[in-house]
């Protein structure tokens, strides 16, 4: 597996486990409006491994020079 696919796919775990804990901090805000929808959580999710995956791979190649 290359390591921009394992920085993705941890990035998807990271997005995971937050949309998770953010949707039980929210649910525990008296009056909140479960308005959240699968878009919006596709949308978190993507952005965690997209993101993830170029943070990691730009601290690759920092690593990679010493």
């Amino acid at each position: 597996m290359k390591s921009w696919q394992r920085h993705f796919i941890l990035g998807i775990v990271i997005g995971a486990i937050s949309v998770v804990v953010m949707r039980v901090l929210l649910n525990s805000i008296p009056g909140y409006d479960n308005d959240s929808n699968l878009l919006v959580m596709i949308f978190v999710l993507l952005f965690y491994g997209v993101s993830t995956m170029i943070l990691g791979e730009i601290l690759m190649v920092f690593d990679r020079k010493k």
